[in-house]
Formats: structure tokens, C-alpha cells, sequence
């Protein structure tokens, strides 16, 4: 069935044709007059060429020029008739046709009209659904990434005080699964919303050696579970700080590694990155993800990066995905500024180079603290009891004073009450949203416009654009936190709107530290199959082996040979990643950089010196380990 365009233009290309038809006929028409009015001009001309009619001295036959005369004459007369009939026949069929065309103009003209129209309401019908569509996936994303946000601030918690290896194994892979929900989530927005989410894109100052750091250690326990060999290769952080977008540099790795993840059964996946620095001004961050998976051939390279595509039907049976993480992330690195390229070798290997360009930031402190000596009084406004948990708990570690809310009125009531540093506004109540809840806290005059001027900050599931933003900014909210959000990200946003009040007490990185064990047996643990001689030998030969590099590794900084620390962590860091030893992952990370640095590092002492205190403490709860195995098994 033909669609209404489609018809639209069928019936312009029938007027045309008919406006040619009738010129043709217009142009013939005037021919066969032209042609009459030349016989008949040809007769006349014929009949004055004739002599006068006179009687000729010499006896002419009168009779005989009469005779031709008048056959002349009644030659041009016939010919004269068949002109006018010629020409009256031609001017009907003129009239007639343009009676038609006229009739055929109007008819279609009328038929267009009805076109257009219907095509401006299917239109604006598809703009509806569209917006329907967009508002559907908005409420899906806010109605998912809600509790999605209790179970990631939930398992957080529980990981940082479990003291069972079990339990903890177990809340890690639900930790990781929520991560990927989340990733997925955002995909789906994504492409729904590519027009805002284009415009989204922030620009922050960030260490990109932390956040490639912080993404090798999630993959680590990944690769051990899978028998995978992760190898990173990252050079010595320089101090660089960067301007630009964390967040979406996460999301591009995080997709990039769980494709390679998901395609290799064996051998390696390994991740690298370096930064060239333009001017003093620019950089920019090249980084690839190798894996020696599946590969993918010639031809299905090319379709890669299409929406919804995937190598053939059986990829979806054996490693599953709905195949839009590389369309995103190619979205992802385009929206930036930078590009993506793939090379594969069918059953050898697949790679993705990335480049993303970014302004280098001023100096900026980012192992700021993540607890505050002077308390800070928060309120936080929600509706629903498990996220007001989280929040709780969260601010409490940073050292918060923390009341709650739950929902607009009781919020008014008790800033009518008690200035508050910060609060805390879900968007999404009933009754009385954050927007309006936000607007009365910054209206009313109860109390002398008690928190006026507190900062307030928005805590959001649904995808923020720019209309929503100035919304924001007109209801006097601040500033806004996406769900779910961590530790971190609520650290930041208390620190930019509390300080000076907030002071620093503890760094981040001395904080998470201690969030973790210094250790971890589980995955050597499933490597020996719980034989405790074999772990016991594995053990004692893991410290053997990293006491005598450590020497080396001293003896070699006395001498300035960068190249053999670098070799030397290089190795180090695959066997700490065996007992998950996460403190001394961006240290020996570090160092592993030295293999390509030709000047001593300014902070090198400290970083060995770092390595030597945490790996002695090692060794030594090692061999405690051991003892107490050995006590057990007699």
C-alpha cells in the first residue's frame, strides 16, 4: 500500500505529464493553422500572379481564363472553410482540455491539501509517541535505578562489615551485577535520548590515573573468576589532572571491558593508557582494550557499531547482550570529541583504540578528604525509607549529622525549625515534589528565612537535561546528584557547598583504604581447591618470591634503574592481584610505568617506601596464615 507521500508524489508527476500533454497539443494545433494559412496564402498568390481579365487583340479564349479563375477561387474558398473549422476545432479542443486540466489542477490541488494535512497529523503523532517514548524510558530509568540505588548503597554497606569470606565473595558478584544493570540502564537512555544526552556531557577536573586504576581493580576479580590473565599497563602518573567527564570515560571503558569479558574464554584481556600533552593547555588520553577472544571478520567489522547488532544469532544464545554497548560507547566517544577504532583477527584477537581529547586543569587537590572534623547538619528529604537508609549511612561515615524526611511537608516544617549546611531534596515526591518543597524553603519568610541560603541538592533517578537544569536553578536547588550515586560522589558535592565549614581530616584514598582487607584468599583459595598444603605452598613461595623483589627493587632505586622497578612491579602486581591486595594496585601500577620513563620521579621514594611497609605487614599476616592452616590440618 502506497504511503501518503508516496502518492503525493505520484500525482505531481501526473499534472506535470499533463501540462507537457497539453503543450504538445497547443504546439500541433498552431502547426495545422499555420500550414491551412500558408495553402490559403499560397492560392491567393496564385490568382493575383494571373492576368489582368482583358479581351486580347489577337482573339484570347475568354471563356477558358474565366473558367480557370473561378476554379481558383473556389480552391481558396475550401481552403479558407477548412482553416476556420481547423482553427474553431483546435480552439474547442483547447478550451476542452483546459476545462479538464483546470478541473484535473483543482481535484488534485484539493487531494494535495488533504496530503499535507494528513502528513503535519502523522507528524505530529510520531513527534507524541516519540515523546512518549522518551518519557516512558525516563520513567523506567527513575523507577529501576531507585532501588537500584537502596541495593548498590545496601551491599556497600555490608561489604565494608562483613567478616565473612563467603558472604563477601557473594555481595561483590551483587555489587558487580548492579553495576552492570545500572551501565545498561544508561545505554537504554542513551540512545532514547540522544539529543539531551549529547548536551549532557560535564566537564569536571578528574585524575584519569585513579579512574583507570579504580576500573582495573573491578575487572581484577573478574579475570580471576574467568582464569583470565588482566594485564594493565598504565604509565607513572605525573600529577595531571584533567577537565572533562569521568563519569562518561567510565561508562566507555566499563562497556569496552565487559565486551572483551563476555568474548574471551581464554588467554589474556588487557587494558592500556598514556596521555600526550599538546601545550600547556591540552591533552590527550589514548587508551586500548586488547582481549584474544572469538574475533570478528572483515565484513562483520564493518556493521560493529550499529545499533542492536551482533555478530550472528548463536552470540546472543552463547554470550547474550542485546548489542548496544559498542553503538553507545562510539556515541560516547564521539559526543567528546575523539575517535574509536577496531582491528580484529578472526579466533586470534580483538582491539579498540580510543582517543579523547581534554583541557589540563589548574592544580587541584583530589585526595581531598572524605570525612569532616567539624560535623555537618543534613537533611536529607525522601519519599522512599530505603534510600533515606542509604543516605543516612552514607553521610554518617563522613562524619554527618544526619535528620530525615520523608517527603515536601515534613522537609518545610523542619527547615522552618533548624538551619540545616546542606539538604539533601529528592525530586520525585508526592504530594509536594523537591522543585516545589525547594521553592518554599527559598520563599517563605518563617523564622527570617532560616535556610535561604543553604545549599540544596537535588537526588534524581531520571536523566537531567538542560530545560530541567534551569527548572532547578529556578526553584534555588544548587546543584544535583544522579542515583545511584556513591560515597564519593556525595563527598564531592559536600565539599564544594560546605567549604570552608567542612574540614579535611582523612584522605580518600586513606579512607577506602581502610574500607578494605589487606587481603583477600578466596580466588587462591578456588585455584588450590581448598588443599591446604597447596596453599601453604603457594604461600610461602608468593612470599618468597615478592621479599626477594622488593630487595631488588630497593637496590635498583639506589642505582637509578628505572626500567628493572618497572619490570620487577610488573610482576609483582599480577601476583598481589592473586590475593586481591588492592591497597598496592595503583602503587605498583605506578612503578610498572617506569619501564618507559627516562627521569627519576620526584615521589619514587615515597612509593617504594610505600610498597615496603604495606608488603612487610603483608608477609607478615601471611605467615600467620600459615600457621594457623598448619594448626588446623594437625
Amino acid at each position: 500500500m502506497k504511503t501518503i507521500a508516496e502518492t503525493y508524489r505520484s500525482d505531481s508527476f501526473k499534472l506535470a505529464v499533463g501540462f507537457v500533454l497539453i503543450v504538445v497539443l497547443v504546439y500541433f494545433g498552431i502547426f495545422l493553422m499555420l500550414q491551412n494559412l500558408s495553402s490559403i496564402h499560397d492560392n491567393l498568390e496564385a490568382i493575383s500572379a494571373q492576368p489582368s481579365y482583358t479581351i486580347p487583340s489577337h482573339h484570347v479564349d475568354v471563356s477558358k481564363n474565366a473558367s480557370e479563375e473561378l476554379d481558383l477561387l473556389s480552391a481558396s474558398k475550401i481552403a479558407i472553410t477548412h482553416a476556420v473549422s481547423n482553427i474553431k476545432y483546435i480552439l474547442l479542443c483547447g478550451v476542452l482540455v483546459l476545462i479538464v486540466f483546470i478541473t484535473v489542477i483543482f481535484r488534485d490541488a484539493k487531494r494535495n491539501k488533504r496530503y499535507r494535512d494528513q502528513i503535519i497529523e502523522e507528524k505530529r503523532r510520531a513527534q507524541s509517541l516519540a515523546s512518549a517514548k522518551q518519557q516512558f524510558i525516563a520513567n523506567m530509568s527513575h523507577e529501576m535505578k531507585t532501588p537500584l540505588h537502596a541495593i548498590n548503597g545496601f551491599t556497600n554497606e555490608l561489604l565494608q562489615n562483613s567478616q565473612n569470606e563467603h558472604q563477601t565473595d557473594i555481595l561483590s558478584k551483587i555489587e558487580n551485577s548492579s553495576a552492570r544493570l545500572v551501565n545498561m540502564v544508561e545505554d537504554l537512555l542513551i540512545l532514547s535520548n540522544e539529543a539531551i544526552m549529547r548536551t549532557s556531557v560535564q566537564s569536571i577536573p578528574f585524575d584519569p590515573a585513579k579512574e583507570f586504576t579504580d576500573i582495573a581493580n573491578i575487572y581484577t576479580e573478574q579475570a580471576l573468576e574467568k582464569g583470565l590473565d588482566f594485564m594493565i599497563s598504565f604509565p607513572l602518573p605525573d600529577g595531571i589532572v584533567l577537565l572533562g567527564d569521568p563519569f562518561r570515560l567510565n561508562h566507555i571503558l566499563h562497556n569496552l571491558l565487559d565486551n572483551s569479558f563476555k568474548f574471551t574464554k581464554k588467554g589474556t584481556v588487557e587494558l592500556a593508557y598514556h596521555t600526550a600533552v599538546q601545550d600547556e593547555r591540552n591533552c590527550v588520553l589514548y587508551f586500548s582494550v586488547k582481549d584474544t577472544g572469538i574475533g570478528i571478520d572483515e565484513e562483520r567489522l564493518k556493521l560493529i557499531f550499529h545499533e542492536f547488532e551482533q555478530l550472528d544469532g548463536s552470540i546472543t544464545k552463547e554470550y547474550s547482550g542485546i548489542g548496544i554497548g559498542l553503538s553507545v560507547t562510539k556515541k560516547l566517544v564521539e559526543w567528546q570529541g575523539g575517535s574509536i577504532l577496531v582491528k580484529s583477527t578472526p579466533g586470534e584477537f580483538t582491539e579498540f583504540m580510543v582517543s579523547l581529547p581534554y583541557v589540563i586543569a589548574d592544580s587541584v587537590d583530589l585526595s581531598a578528604t572524605i570525612r569532616f572534623e567539624n560535623s555537618l547538619e543534613v537533611l536529607v528529604v525522601d519519599d522512599d525509607s530505603y534510600n533515606l537508609i542509604v543516605a543516612s549511612s552514607m553521610l554518617k561515615k563522613l562524619n554527618c549529622h544526619v535528620e530525615l524526611a520523608s517527603g515536601g511537608v515534613e522537609a518545610l516544617e523542619m527547615t522552618f525549625k533548624k538551619k540545616y549546611d546542606l539538604i539533601l531534596m529528592d525530586i520525585h515526591m508526592p504530594k509536594l515534589s523537591g522543585i516545589d518543597t525547594s521553592k518554599l524553603i527559598r520563599s517563605s519568610g518563617k523564622n527570617d528565612g532560616l535556610n535561604a541560603n543553604t545549599p540544596i541538592i537535588a537526588l534524581t533517578a531520571t536523566f537531567i537535561n538542560e530545560k530541567q537544569t534551569d527548572k532547578f536553578r529556578q526553584a534555588g536547588i544548587n546543584d544535583y546528584l544522579s542515583k545511584p550515586y556513591n560515597e564519593i560522589q556525595l563527598w564531592k558535592k559536600l565539599l564544594e557547598y560546605t567549604f570552608p565549614s567542612a574540614q579535611p581530616v582523612c584522605t580518600i584514598q586513606e579512607t577506602m583504604k581502610i574500607y578494605q582487607d589487606l587481603y583477600n584468599l578466596d580466588s587462591l583459595k578456588e585455584i588450590t581447591a581448598d588443599d591446604p598444603e597447596f596453599l601453604v605452598e603457594m604461600l610461602e613461595t608468593f612470599i618468597v618470591n615478592n621479599k626477594a623483589s622488593l630487595k631488588i627493587i630497593q637496590e635498583a632505586y639506589e642505582l637509578k634503574k628505572l626500567k628493572e622497578i618497572g619490570e620487577l612491579a610488573h610482576k609483582m602486581l599480577s601476583s598481589y592481584q592473586h590475593l586481591k591486595v588492592v591497597s598496592l594496585y595503583e602503587t605498583l601500577a605506578t612503578l610498572e610505568g617506569l619501564i618507559w620513563k627516562v627521569d627519576l620521579p620526584v615521589d619514587l621514594e615515597n612509593l617504594i617506601h610505600q610498597l615496603t611497609d604495606i608488603s612487610e605487614n603483608l608477609f607478615q599476616k601471611l605467615e600467620e596464615e600459615i600457621k594457623a592452616v598448619v594448626i588446623n590440618k594437625k
